[in-house]
């Protein structure tokens, strides 16, 4: 026959038991990416200045100043500014992409609201564009080359 203090053990050894195996089941289906994903409002205002970047390096000057650098490295900037790495940019996209693409679009969506609402304010005030009219050319508007041949005469062949 068992004693009081056998049951008990046995009780507790079983509760024990129990609650290891419910942290373990709980911990297995947690997704292990979640914890190294960039929130939702910060993803999206990461993905609004990668897109006015993008549109930024199209422009010709803008695109001599960075001749040097490759573009990729113009978003990983972006992102660190932001406080977030390139891995968990991508482990955050690769996780919207497979695991909740609705969610994804939503994101997408928010982030063209955004630059939509940028695009509205320029066309609505386009004096706070700054527009430079500067002339960048600091030569001669026009020259005069000599002729160091001596001959004027033009052939027709």
């Amino acid at each position: 026959m068992k004693t009081r203090s056998e049951d008990k053990n046995a009780i507790r050894l079983k509760v024990i038991l129990a609650t290891f195996i419910i942290v373990l089941l709980s911990a297995s289906c947690t997704d292990r990416n979640s914890r190294h994903l960039i929130p939702e409002k910060s993803f999206s205002a990461i993905l609004t200045e990668v897109y006015l970047a993008d549109g930024l390096i199209a422009v010709v000057d803008i695109q001599n100043l960075f001749a040097g650098r490759d573009t990729a490295f113009q978003y990983v900037d972006i992102i660190e500014s932001h406080g977030y790495s390139k891995e968990q940019m991508e482990n955050t996209l690769r996780y919207y992409f497979k695991k909740k693409p609705k969610k994804l679009i939503k994101i997408y969506d928010r982030a063209i609201g955004k630059l939509s609402e940028i695009e509205s304010l320029l066309q609505n005030n386009p004096n706070e564009i700054p527009v430079t009219k500067a002339n960048f050319w600091t030569g001669e508007s026009f020259y005069f080359l000599p002729d160091t041949l001596k001959n004027n005469k033009i052939f027709l062949f």
